[in-house]
């Protein structure tokens, strides 16, 4: 078992339980937003061996509050051969917009991190809602893409047990961003299949 803390000093404590007491292994930094962290911003696998979390969240670009290199980013820990270490960091999705959800999938062979934006209108400083999504191989990670493009339409992406499957709330895309339902995409030879499952509004509004 794993047990991961956030901290308010910008790092995050891991422990690891040896059957008797929780022992301490490593305390990542994490640059936390304005002294708020929660838990959708930090996932674990099942095993306990995969940690994702968004380093400063909310900045996007923004570095006023911790200096130049404290932009948003994700970033995945591994705990192989005995220790922990980081395993890729995954920049912001857009230049001005932070990340506001991150789901590593039950096995720790991909990990999902979707932007953070509000309902306003699309442009370069304020992107609609997207998701990217990492894959690992047991060595290397690489960026899932679907033709040219490796961001995807939809918020809140979370994973199922082997990451084939992605739950997240679709939008209307290039209108607004704003939410319109949910709906399950399978991803198999590099192209997402979706099933929707709800539309907004219901049959009863």
């Amino acid at each position: 078992s794993t047990l991961a803390i956030a901290h308010s000093y910008n790092y995050i404590d891991v422990y690891r339980w040896d059957g008797a007491t929780w022992q301490f292994q490593t305390s990542p930094s994490c640059y936390i937003t304005a002294g708020a962290f929660n838990k959708s911003q930090m996932s674990l696998s099942d095993d306990g061996n995969t940690l994702a979390f968004i380093n400063n969240a909310f900045a996007g670009d923004d570095t006023s509050e911790y200096g130049a290199g404290s932009e948003t980013t994700g970033d995945i820990y591994k705990y192989e051969n005995g220790a922990w270490g980081i395993s890729l960091s995954v920049d912001r999705l857009s230049n001005h917009t932070g990340m506001r959800f991150v789901d590593v999938s039950g096995d720790g062979s991909s990990v999902t991190f979707s932007e953070l934006a509000g309902n306003q209108g699309i442009d370069a400083d304020n992107p609609r809602r997207r998701f990217l999504t990492v894959d690992y191989d047991g060595s290397t990670w690489s960026t899932r893409s679907s033709g040219t493009s490796t961001y995807f339409d939809g918020y809140d992406s979370r994973l199922n047990n082997d990451g084939s499957k992605t739950l997240y709330q679709t939008t209307d895309g290039s209108t607004s961003g704003v939410q319109t339902g949910i709906a399950v995409a399978t991803f198999s030879s590099n192209q997402y299949t979706n099933c929707l499952l709800y539309t907004s509004p219901s049959p009863r509004d």
